[in-house]
């Protein structure tokens, strides 16, 4: 017997996990974002810009709720959409260090499946590997000054 007052739920109840992404509701995610990533990635002036991406995220949840039948909310969608871009930027970053190795390093690439592919293909290049030439800061302080130490060294010659 519940002593909470009708309609009103537990946080037990109410935290209950939803089911695993299917593979269709994945295929349908990735490809109505890929298709509209032009528009859900930039950024807009005004209103009308705001209304338009969250009507293409209201189309893109009621595709995959479709697909799914599992009811998802738009937070989880947009959650695992976010979490299958990072593992897709990090297998392609790591899929290019691997090949700057000696030999090439081909036996350590993990080729990427169609769907990364999709993803990979709404990312710009500097989304996946970075600014070409730039310095992490977070690498630390000895490693950020021997980079600048090479660079000023560079610029003398």
């Amino acid at each position: 017997m519940s002593l909470l007052p009708a309609g009103k739920r537990s946080n037990a109840e109410s935290t209950e996990k939803a089911p695993p992404f299917t593979a269709e509701e994945i295929t349908c995610l990735v490809d109505q974002y890929a298709t509209h990533s032009k528009v859900l990635q930039g950024t807009f002036i005004g209103p009308a810009g705001a209304l338009r991406k969250k009507k293409l995220w209201d189309d893109i949840l009621k595709a995959v709720n479709a697909v799914g039948n599992n009811n998802r909310k738009l937070a989880s969608i947009r959650t695992k959409l976010k979490n299958m871009k990072q593992q897709t930027k990090s297998k392609a970053a790591s899929n290019k260090t691997s090949l700057r190795k000696t030999g090439g390093g081909s036996d350590e690439e993990d080729a990427l499946d169609s769907i990364e592919g999709k993803m990979l293909s709404t990312m710009s290049s500097r989304q996946i590997y970075g600014i070409p030439g730039g310095i992490d800061v977070h690498a630390g302080p000895s490693h950020l000054s021997h980079l600048l130490k090479r660079r000023d060294a560079a610029k003398r010659k």
